[in-house]
This record gives structure tokens, C-alpha cells and sequence, in this order.
């Protein structure tokens, strides 16, 4: 389950971050409102956790944003009056956390929360011809079906939220292969030959090699 966090506390991003990332969640982290509504676009979570209090607005109107783009919100605050709650929840807020909070509990309600994300909302990627659903895991490249690996699949999904960036090797292996993994810059390079043969029409180059850095999946590919 994809998770985005905002939270503008540094220190109190990284604890939910590696706390979250332990519960077995993909875990996607930012500090400000701002960046949370552009993040959900490329990175489409099932539930964000967001602080009522952030520096750029208020974490409420956040949630209005990021609930019309079908994220279930759970709110994090210290502000725990029944009127902030009601407010919350007025918004369009699924769940509210107050601060300080256990981890467990947390989770527990991220879980819940997602469990109650509406049928019927389906979720998808496209960058140029190919495109993702990512509530079937099944993708497509002009209208015709891609036959791909799990593996194959969860590399696809993280160029496509970070198409037009380059990623380095070593944030790819981290991602897609975990943070605790021994697998090699060989492994990597397989991977990328073997979704090159699936993904690129005769002729095209979508996914680029970035000499000395890493790769980009180029999103003005046709």
C-alpha cells in the first residue's frame, strides 16, 4: 500500500517514514502542502497522513485537495478539541490521529481506513502510449497488453511517477528491490534490458540510459 506523509517536523517525517516503511507500506514523504497535491498525482497513495499544521496552508485544505483526488486522509495533529476533530471530519478527513500517537495504532488505522476506499475508483498511470492500472497491476502499451514480471511491473510503476526525472541506480535498487538489498547494479541493468524489449516500439527510445547516473523514463516519448 502506497503512503504519503506530510509532515513539516523533519525529524518527526523521518520516525513516520521508517515507521510506516517497517509495517510493510511504500512510503512517499514530504513537508509541505503544496508538494503533497503534486506527489499525489504522480505517486497516487491509497491514504495520506497530513498535519493539520503545515507551514505553506492549512492541512485542511490539503485534504479537501488530495480527497478529490480519491485519497482516503488521515489527519495528525496535536489539535485534538472535538471542534478541530469536527472540522476534520467535515473536510472530508477518514480518520484523526492526535499527537503524540503509537506507531501500532497508527498503522492500524492507515489499514482501516483503507479498507473503506470506495469501489469503483480505478487508478492509472499513463506517461505517452503506455499506461498502468494500478488497482489490477495490468499495463498496456497502445491499446495492446504488456506481459511483465512483478518485478518488471513495480519498475515500470517507478519510472512512470518519476518520468522526465533521471533516478539514479542507486534510488532504483533502493525502491523497487528494497532498502536492505544485496542486489547488484547487474541486476538492475537485466531488469531495464528486459522491460526496454516490452515497453519500446521499433524505432523509439522511451526509457533512457543517463550516462554515469542512472535512467529516465522519458514522458514526451510517443
Amino acid at each position: 500500500m502506497r503512503v504519503l506523509v506530510v509532515e513539516d517536523d523533519a525529524a518527526l517525517r523521518a520516525t513516520l517514514q521508517t515507521g510506516l516503511h517497517a509495517a510493510g507500506f511504500d512510503v512517499m514523504t514530504v513537508g509541505l502542502g503544496e508538494d503533497a497535491v503534486r506527489e499525489a498525482e504522480r505517486y497516487t497513495p491509497e491514504v495520506a497522513v497530513v498535519d493539520v499544521n503545515l507551514p505553506d496552508e492549512s492541512g485542511f485544505a490539503v485534504c479537501v485537495r488530495l480527497k478529490e483526488r480519491g485519497v482516503m486522509v488521515v489527519m495528525l495533529t496535536v489539535r485534538t478539541a472535538v471542534e478541530d476533530r469536527l472540522h476534520g471530519f467535515e473536510v472530508g478527513a477518514d480518520d484523526y490521529v492526535g499527537k503524540p500517537f503509537v506507531m501500532r495504532e497508527l498503522v492500524a488505522r492507515i489499514r482501516a481506513v483503507a479498507r473503506r476506499t470506495p469501489a469503483g475508483t480505478a487508478r492509472r498511470l499513463r506517461v505517452g502510449s503506455v499506461t498502468v492500472d494500478l488497482d489490477t497491476m495490468q499495463a498496456r502499451r497502445a491499446d495492446e497488453p504488456l506481459d511483465l514480471t512483478r518485478r518488471e511491473m513495480d519498475l515500470l510503476v517507478y519510472f512512470m511517477r518519476n518520468a522526465g526525472h533521471v533516478l539514479t541506480r542507486d534510488q532504483i535498487l533502493t525502491h523497487v528491490w528494497g532498502y536492505d538489498t544485496d542486489v547488484g547494479e547487474g541486476v538492475l541493468e537485466v531488469y531495464v534490458g528486459y522491460l526496454r524489449r516490452k515497453l519500446e516500439a521499433e524505432g523509439s527510445r522511451m526509457l533512457e540510459t543517463v550516462r554515469g547516473v542512472g535512467y529516465r523514463l522519458r514522458d514526451d516519448a510517443p
